[in-house]
């Protein structure tokens, strides 16, 4: 993933995630240092409906025609480095992954 589409990825998720039915319960959606993927830290949700609201974000970004949220020198120090398109995909193949799955385990095997 490039930066630019992570940076992107980034703005859309956590500005869609932070308006969603868990947005009282996310702590926190951003990149990973090694910049591999990202965390999504929430608290009091239940796996399964993170794994929705991820979903439904997801949809969320692929439907949305506008800029990019945040993309101006006042709300972001790298504005100009941001793409609707490498952020939609990313999320398109991500959701492909996602719906892919029937049987989503939470839980670490003992």
């Amino acid at each position: 993933m490039s930066n630019s589409a992570m940076h992107s990825v980034e703005h859309m998720f956590a500005t869609c995630v932070r308006n969603s039915e868990i947005a009282d319960d996310v702590v926190y959606f951003g990149p990973m240092g090694c910049q591999t993927g990202f965390y999504l830290v929430v608290r009091d949700v239940e796996p399964g409906k993170v794994f929705e609201i991820t979903k439904e974000v997801l949809k969320q970004i692929l439907e949305y025609d506008g800029p990019v949220f945040g993309a101006s020198a006042i709300e972001c120090g790298h504005y100009e480095n941001l793409s609707l398109d490498e952020a939609k995909k990313e999320c398109r193949a991500y959701l492909n992954v996602l719906e892919s799955q029937t049987n989503m385990e939470f839980t670490y095997p003992q």
